[in-house]
């Protein structure tokens, strides 16, 4: 019982740590110079894609979830059409990626998640983007051009498709090395865990 409790505990602190982290990150940003300058790359989706990976999926959205909260807080309110935008397009990438990890636990389901995490992210938010978020921003911040199909469909084919598929390669890229630095530590801590 105790035990248990303990692992609880840990698994809660560490979570709240990666959500801090992710959080901080996410202040980090910079645009790409041939892309719309709302459009900002971070890479606080890494913590995300750690929790996902030493826990489980659910961590790892857990891990986004509270990035978003936490920016959303600090950002002073207001409708959140951004930081809901952010939580989609983490929990896009981080959970295919943990999920083929979970499967087989080796480097190449990683590399096989962190595919298939960088074309479901970019699909994903390119429909979403066109169905939800860009109307969002119309109508919630006045911006009525964005609910326009013509500029619907160039900001997503011509800006944020690119911006996610390019998003999604530099994470990995910082990833993998990372991953494979940690990846005597995230196994002791996925170890203890199943102890």
């Amino acid at each position: 019982m105790k035990t248990t409790r303990n692992k609880r505990l840990t698994t809660l602190v560490t979570l709240s740590m990666l959500g801090a982290i992710s959080f901080v990150l996410m202040l980090f940003n910079f645009p790409l110079p041939f892309l719309p300058p709302f459009l900002k790359v971070d890479f606080s989706d890494i913590p995300a894609l750690v929790a996902g990976i030493v826990f489980s999926p659910l961590a790892g959205v857990v891990v986004v979830a509270l990035k978003n909260v936490l920016y959303y807080v600090f950002n002073g309110g207001g409708v959140p059409v951004g930081e809901v935008a952010n939580f989609f397009a983490g929990v896009a990438f981080m959970y295919p990626v943990a999920w083929f990890y979970h499967k087989r636990k080796t480097n190449k389901a990683l590399a096989s998640g962190l595919v298939a995490g960088t074309i479901t992210m970019a699909l994903s938010l390119a429909i979403l983007n066109y169905l939800l978020i860009l109307p969002a921003y119309a109508f919630f911040f006045g911006m009525t051009e964005m609910a326009q199909p013509a500029v619907k469909t160039d900001l997503v084919l011509y800006g944020i498709l690119p911006f996610n598929l390019i998003k999604a390669l530099l994470i990995s890229a910082l990833f993998v090395p990372l991953f494979l630095k940690l990846k005597p530590w995230i196994e002791r801590q996925r170890m203890q865990l199943q102890a």
